[in-house]
């Protein structure tokens, strides 16, 4: 489990729901939704709408991930964890090198 100290969860069932599609095995990581409070600028507003649409996508063709609030499956993070020697964008980094082995290992 990642959790940033600027997101909060908003149900109690919080980790059931990030982790319920590790029921299906080719998962490797999945991540929730970001909202701006109800105060919160219309600008940062419209870019986490676009970032995390309020429709889950169940498979991304695309190298996103954020480790904000996320969880991503043990096996898939011991063989391939997060580069260090980045100073941002780590989660990004990782997305693309995960993505990149699934599709090697599933074409």
């Amino acid at each position: 489990m990642l959790a940033s100290a600027h997101v909060y969860p908003l149900y109690d069932t919080w980790i059931e729901r990030l982790t319920a599609p590790f029921a299906t095995s080719e998962i490797a990581v999945t991540y929730g939704r970001q909202q701006t409070p109800p105060d919160g600028r219309l600008s940062e507003r419209r870019i986490l709408d676009q970032w995390f649409p309020a429709r889950s996508v169940e498979r991304q063709r695309h190298p996103f991930s954020n480790n904000a609030n996320a969880a991503i499956r043990r096996s898939v993070w011991t063989a391939q964890p997060y580069n260090e020697d980045l100073t941002g964008l780590e989660d990004l980094d990782w997305a693309k090198r995960a993505l990149g082995a699934w599709v090697s290992n599933h074409a």
